[in-house]
């Protein structure tokens, strides 16, 4: 997949975080959370996809919903012009439309409106895009566990859910997100 050529990539600009995503972090199929609140929003998100699979379309997402789920979540769009080529989304590619209240607590700063290249997290933001990038390539939900750096210093065990949306075109333009530090 594209994304075997992100690994080398970040093996280069740090490789013990790369080599631990990598042997660690990144879940593709099938996915199977351990946390209950990422177990809810899954099977909402596999009961939008419908008996077709594939992406839900935009319009789907009803945040009243998941009001349970609002401080762990994040959506997310991606504004690239190529979406044929998620190889190519860099983190200023990447605007928050909504970050939950309990999120902004664990990064130290509301990123609402604010693109993934202002986040606090320098070291693991990379990895945080390598994510989007396979969510995006593989069109279906992938799950991140593992170490995490937050404000470069502050370590913590994260487990997410990235679920990619359909635009009008069904391109991957947008994802939902749901994290939780399970460092505990």
């Amino acid at each position: 997949m594209a994304y075997e050529a992100e690994r080398a990539r970040l093996s280069d600009i740090d490789e013990q975080n790369a080599l631990l995503w990598f042997r660690n972090v990144l879940e593709t199929r099938p996915v199977s959370p351990r946390h209950s609140s990422l177990q809810a929003i899954l099977a909402h998100y596999r009961a939008l996809q419908g008996e077709q699979g594939g992406m839900p379309h935009r319009s789907a997402m009803r945040p009243a919903a998941m009001k349970a789920h609002l401080p762990y979540i994040f959506w997310m769009e991606i504004l690239t012009d190529d979406l044929s080529k998620p190889e190519s989304i860099r983190p200023g590619d990447l605007r928050f439309r909504v970050f939950g209240s309990q999120l902004a607590e664990m990064v130290g700063m509301e990123m609402t409106g604010r693109s993934l290249a202002d986040a606090p997290f320098e070291k693991s933001k990379e990895l945080a895009v390598l994510g989007v990038k396979v969510a995006a390539e593989m069109r279906d939900v992938i799950r991140v566990k593992g170490p995490f750096l937050v404000r470069d210093t502050m370590p913590m065990y994260l487990e997410a859910l990235l679920m990619p949306f359909a635009d009008d075109e069904g391109r991957p333009r947008f994802l939902l997100g749901e994290a939780h530090d399970v460092t505990h």
